[in-house]
């Protein structure tokens, strides 16, 4: 088995297309080589708390997202090769108390999205490292493995995607040995990197490579970002922190579409290194 064949962020609940079943999501796994398939939702939704405008296929409750659960256990006859998998992904802003027994209970995993602030660095990885310790103690709560889903996804939404790129930007040199300083990786990504990792670490919480933010970076003609990425991730390995593959495939052919396999490769890292599978397999 290879590291894209592990998919362990795959979105096709709430988040599917209008008109295209659970089903047919499994066939794009299937026929995109994937064996190892956590299947997943925003929780958020199912509470009431984001896209409020989206049409669902499932109701805003947590009974919907049983159901979501109930399909995924009636294809699995239809799909022996791959290894199904469920796991929410719980957002920042919802009160871990408010995770109820039922969505612990049909939970194979979690899927964590971080706080962000702009104020500072400081006070940004101030909250990032305060709601890993309220992830650990949910964790040992419910008695399910967690991780941390796309920690750079929102430094690369400000920096390259969604707001105009600053000069500052622009004239980065490409460093093709990835020698950047945790000070220049942390000014890019607004989060102190080594203080995260440690953190990381310190709370046995692994941290996902995520396909979605690999797509935003290479959008753009722009080689120090994606080798930023790169570096930031050889740090968290030298940390002792554990890294998970997850594409956070939304939609067929628009984003988060992959398994980032050529980061793994670069990083030196296979699958007997995914400890994180052991936990959830």
């Amino acid at each position: 088995m290879y590291i894209h064949n592990i998919d362990l962020h795959y979105h096709a609940g709430q988040e599917r297309d209008k008109g295209v079943s659970l089903e047919k999501y499994l066939l794009h796994a299937k026929a995109t080589g994937r064996l190892v398939l956590g299947l997943t939702d925003h929780l958020d939704i199912y509470l009431g708390l984001a896209r409020k405008d989206k049409e669902c296929p499932y109701t805003r409750s947590i009974s919907g997202l049983i159901d979501y659960y109930n399909d995924v256990n009636k294809l699995k006859s239809s799909f022996p090769e791959i290894k199904l998998l469920f796991a929410p992904e719980i957002g920042s802003r919802i009160d871990l108390d408010r995770i109820c027994s039922d969505v612990i209970r049909i939970s194979d995993y979690f899927i964590f999205e971080l706080p962000f602030s702009e104020e500072s660095i400081k006070e940004n990885t101030k909250q990032m490292v305060n709601r890993l310790s309220e992830i650990q103690a949910f964790r040992d709560r419910a008695r399910k493995p967690v991780y941390i889903a796309h920690p750079f996804r929102t430094s690369i939404n400000i920096r390259l995607v969604k707001r105009d790129i600053q000069p500052w930007i622009t004239k980065l040199k490409p460093n093709y040995e990835m020698s950047f300083s945790n000070e220049e990786l942390s000014v890019f990504f607004m989060f102190a990197i080594d203080q995260f990792a440690y953190a990381c670490n310190r709370f046995e919480i692994p941290v996902e490579v995520n396909g979605s933010t690999h797509y935003g970076i290479r959008l753009f003609n722009l080689p120090a970002p994606l080798q930023m990425l790169w570096a930031s991730y050889c740090k968290f390995r030298d940390t002792g922190v554990q890294l998970v593959p997850g594409s956070d495939l939304h939609r067929f052919g628009r984003f988060g579409h992959s398994v980032p396999f050529d980061c793994f490769h670069y990083l030196g890292l296979t699958v007997q290194d995914l400890a994180f599978l052991t936990d959830i397999i």
